[in-house]
């Protein structure tokens, strides 16, 4: 089915088509499940930080050592 055909169909205009392939275009179906891997695997060695960085704080405010 063509791109205009298919925009017609569900109410989206030319425009929205270049946005989507501007932002998304070189991404496959493997490519946005793997971002979506690699920004769990991310997320927690950040979220270690945050923690350890509250729990020091914590304890300085106690007055006890890190």
């Amino acid at each position: 089915m063509p791109d205009k055909e298919l925009l017609s169909e569900h109410g989206f205009g030319n425009a929205s088509l270049l946005y989507v392939r501007r932002e998304f275009g070189g991404l496959d179906v493997f490519g946005e499940a793997r971002q979506k891997i690699w920004g769990q695997e991310n997320a927690r060695p950040k979220n270690l930080v945050a923690d350890t960085i509250v729990h020091v704080d914590a304890l300085q405010v106690t007055g006890r050592e890190a």
